[in-house]
């Protein structure tokens, strides 16, 4: 029995010292509100929107670098393939005066740009890539097609760029280089080889460059 009441009056002179601390916690805050002029439930309000601000701030910041990131990704993603066609005049053209007919074009992003005649046509190209060669008419009411044949390198066609060249099996008269993967300097002169599908298929052979980025 004594010793119940003895823990009775331990609890309580704890009971006791927790609520002198808890009063004297509160007269401090009060005092400090009231020399800053501002309310407790006030100074609680300061206090929640700081660190509001901080958290938007530091969600923001994740947000910007998510962002960076992303776009660093789709950079990476974009396609460094290059596309030349070559535009052909069919009813002008013969076996004497292919450079006079045909006019070459890098496609980009499915617009036809750096349009120039096949002797001073120049591609440029980055290691490891491919690039795909297709003709058409110029004329674009014309029911002709034209297909590319072969991509082949000339004999002393200067700079050694291009790897391999193959038919590409998904589109018909579509020709793929296959580019080094290494850093090439210089030019390399090559062959293109097309045929225009009339009655009597005509084929033709001409001579553009092509030259690897940064390797001049």
């Amino acid at each position: 029995m004594k010793k119940r009441e003895s823990n009775s009056k331990l609890a309580f002179s704890l009971l006791k010292k927790i609520g002198l601390f808890v009063l004297f916690l509160a007269i401090i805050l009060h005092a400090y509100s009231f020399i800053n002029h501002t309310s407790f439930s006030e100074s609680l309000l300061l206090e929640s929107e700081k660190m509001l601000k901080t958290e938007k701030f530091f969600t923001k910041q994740k947000t910007s670098k998510e962002t960076i990131s992303n776009k660093e990704t789709a950079v990476d993603l974009v396609d460094k393939n290059s596309y030349v066609v070559l535009k052909v005049d069919t009813e002008n053209i013969n076996e004497e005066n292919p450079d006079e007919y045909v006019i070459f074009y890098n496609e980009i992003d499915g617009v036809l740009k750096d349009a120039n005649d096949p002797e001073k046509f120049l591609t440029k190209v980055d290691k490891n890539m491919k690039i795909y060669w297709r003709a058409e008419p110029q004329n674009e009411n014309s029911n002709l097609t034209i297909d590319v044949l072969e991509i082949y390198r000339k004999p002393n066609g200067g700079a050694e760029i291009l790897k391999n060249t193959f038919k590409d099996h998904e589109k018909k008269g579509v020709v793929v280089g296959k580019i080094k993967n290494k850093k090439v300097i210089g030019l390399e002169y090559y062959i293109v080889v097309f045929r225009i599908n009339t009655e009597a298929p005509r084929t033709f052979y001409i001579d553009p460059k092509l030259q690897m980025n940064g390797g001049e």
